[in-house]
């Protein structure tokens, strides 16, 4: 069987991750595999190709409509002639339902949804016209959409997306790859040079509004003051540095310049989980994030703003605040400020086998397969 998957672009996140960990998984099962992204090479393009799977870049401006992107890609499904058309990412979608009405055959479409937050907070004007665009489209009889966050299939369906042809299959997470080791942590720690008696709470993601730095900061600002001289919060992701003047103010407004380390992005994410007793995540909206179930894979318990399905993920192995709640938050990072180290333990063994349990690459790839022989048929 052939698929041909779409993305919108290769940088890391969220649905880019997973479309990798999907094609990895799918090699040995004897599915053929294509991609076309609409944009130009990313991080994880030589990823892709390392599993000697044909990349190609269509190399158009991100975020403007082009007539040269369909009918390019039109070109390239008339070559490969695919049994299914997985695109990933609203854009993605667009353009290659555009290109599959073209063909002579109505190709079945697999459209990959990874977003739950659909209005104007944290979206572009972009993002949000292809939202709208993107369901006229679902109506198609050829397109079926996979979810990967019940929140996201309820937020969509709201708004008038197909339910008919839908599924929902959770992110899957390779626990290999992700797994607590002491040497990384103590690489790491040195290298950040924090203090062995410290406390270590961590948020991994770039700055953007969506992400909520204000707020975490802010209740970070609180747990310190409750808790003088004994955490330390570490800060990763693009644009996380001393150059950012807008996060410069957040620290010094919430009085965290002592407590506070800038790390930037980083490759090995896995070992920077490792360096922490905690990890953060304070977005206003998601789906299903990675970090939180990579996190809880490297022995972390989470605290976590309850958006998209984080509340379903972490059980009761971590903690919950209400989205934009400084004060929700602060409580939270406070009261896992206070686990005993027996607690903290039994809430990160906890947590890695709750992920393991639910949510493993090999049923994310079999689910998968499971869906493109259904369509297929």
């Amino acid at each position: 069987m052939k698929i041909l998957h779409v993305v919108t672009g290769l940088n890391v996140g969220g649905a880019e991750s997973q479309l990798c960990g999907l094609i990895e998984g799918l090699a040995p099962l004897g599915f053929e595999q294509k991609v076309v992204c609409l944009i130009s090479e990313g991080s994880l393009t030589s990823r892709i190709r390392s599993h000697g799977v044909e990349c190609i870049h269509l190399n158009l401006r991100r975020g403007r409509p082009d007539l040269r992107g369909v009918l390019e890609l039109r070109k390239q499904i008339a070559l490969y002639r695919p049994s299914i058309i997985h695109a990933w990412m609203y854009h993605a979608c667009i353009y290659s339902s555009l290109a599959g009405s073209f063909t002579p055959s109505a190709t079945p479409q697999l459209w990959a949804i990874h977003h739950s937050s659909l209005g104007f907070a944290g979206n572009s004007l972009s993002t949000v016209a292809a939202v709208t665009l993107c369901r006229r489209l679902s109506r198609r009889n050829n397109v079926h959409m996979v979810y990967c966050a019940e929140a996201a299939r309820r937020a969509h369906e709201a708004r008038g997306f197909c339910r008919e042809r839908a599924v929902f299959i959770p992110n899957g997470y390779d626990a290999d790859k992700f797994q607590w080791r002491a040497e990384a942590r103590e690489r790491i720690r040195t290298q950040l040079r924090i203090p062995a008696d410290r406390t270590v709470f961590g948020l991994v993601a770039r700055f953007d509004p969506i992400k909520d730095h204000a707020t975490f900061l802010a209740a970070a600002g609180l747990a310190v003051q409750k808790h003088p001289g004994k955490l330390a919060i570490v800060l990763v992701g693009h644009g996380i540095d001393e150059s950012n003047a807008a996060l410069m103010s957040l620290i010094e407004k919430n009085n965290l310049r002592s407590s506070v380390i800038l790390v930037g992005r980083r490759d090995d994410i896995a070992s920077v989980y490792s360096a922490l007793d905690f990890l953060v995540l304070s977005s206003r909206g998601e789906a299903f994030p990675n970090v939180i179930c990579e996190g809880m894979l490297c022995e972390l318990p989470c605290i976590s703003t309850d958006v998209g399905d984080c509340g379903a993920i972490i059980g009761d192995t971590g903690f919950l605040a209400p989205a934009g709640s400084a004060m929700g938050l602060g409580t939270a990072l406070g009261q896992a400020a206070s686990l005993s180290e027996s607690e903290r333990n039994e809430r990160a063994v906890s947590a890695r086998q709750r992920i393991l349990t639910r949510y493993s690459v090999e049923a994310y790839v079999s689910k998968h397969a499971a869906v493109y022989n259904r369509l297929a048929r």
